[in-house]
């Protein structure tokens, strides 16, 4: 089984208008020794992705898997625990830590990249890069 398994990702928001949904069936593995670059136009669900791999926010369905654990069956409690021996950050948002400047999102064991396409509302590219290592 790889590393980290999106299968049929979706999030929504409700909104007055009804339901607003950000990504619609995203798939995607990585072994280890693999990174992905998520790439996309502003608005196409890149962050809501990453906060969803990285256990910060949950999907309306679909299951997320990080090295055989299957996320989204674990409750608050159990996500805090594994997020704090499995996932770091590095904050994209440099006010988060007055004194850094660096950029980012969940982190597990360096991977390489490969590329891997997927849909959603704006479909968009995680592309193949040159490897790490």
């Amino acid at each position: 089984m790889p590393d980290f398994v999106a299968n049929a990702v979706t999030k929504e928001f409700d909104t007055p208008a009804g339901p607003l949904r950000i990504l619609d069936g995203v798939s995607t593995k990585l072994d280890r020794g693999q990174n992905m670059a998520v790439i996309g136009d502003s608005g196409s669900g890149k962050s809501t992705f990453l906060h969803i791999a990285g256990t910060l926010d949950s999907p309306t369905s679909g299951e997320v898997c990080l090295m055989g654990s299957d996320l989204t069956e674990l409750n608050e409690n159990q996500l805090a625990h594994f997020r704090n021996e499995n996932i770091g950050f590095i904050f994209q948002e440099h006010h988060l830590l007055p004194h850094s400047r660096t950029c980012c999102y969940p982190w597990w064991p360096p991977v390489r990249l490969t590329q891997i396409r997927f849909n959603a509302p704006k479909t968009y590219l995680i592309r193949s890069a040159c490897p790490t290592g």
